[in-house]
């Protein structure tokens, strides 16, 4: 329960970051990281309605499941709890696309560290792969790379990007 509340809280932060972050690449190109920032955040919505659903959902499944005959047993197996975004389209691939987007073009204008741009870019293809084992049911490499983006590459890049913003921000004042 803790990790799905987890999941739904960060999510709504993640909201904050996109528009905080988006904002130092806007200029170079405004409709594209306006229509990407826009997808990033209904994922990152989406997300923390999906992980509020499974907190709840999760405990009535499994209630009931104890309680139910082997043939209810069988179909709660077969369904387990659903979400919102099952195949990660909104979650990851949305959010991945922004990703990319940021990172390219702040590779090109240097309003990132390189190295951070890289960090984010290898964010944005492990979230596309995550989607892509999921979607073509290969469940080694969405394991692998969800494992790579959501406990290395992620926590390393939003935290990265969150002390270069705080950097800038404190330059400018």
């Amino acid at each position: 329960m803790i990790h799905y509340w987890a999941l739904a809280l960060l999510g709504l932060l993640a909201i904050a970051a996109v528009m905080a972050i988006s904002d130092l690449v806007r200029s170079a190109n405004e409709g594209l990281i306006r229509w990407t920032s826009t997808l990033a955040i209904i994922g990152f919505a989406v997300q923390a309605v999906q992980s509020l659903m499974i907190q709840d959902h999760t405990p009535r499944l499994a209630a009931g499941y104890v309680q139910a005959d082997p043939s209810a047993q069988a179909a709660l197996e077969v369904m387990g709890p659903r979400g919102l975004d099952p195949e990660l389209w909104m979650v990851l691939g949305a959010v991945g696309l922004w990703v990319l987007v940021v990172n390219w073009l702040a590779l090109r204008g240097g309003q990132l560290p390189t190295g951070l741009t890289y960090v984010g870019l290898a964010l944005g293809i492990a979230y596309a792969l995550t989607v892509a084992g999921v979607v073509l049911q290969f469940p080694i490499l969405s394991a692998i790379t969800a494992g790579l983006a959501g406990v290395i590459l992620a926590p390393i890049w939003y935290i990265w990007t969150g002390l270069v913003l705080r950097r800038m921000s404190t330059e400018a004042s």
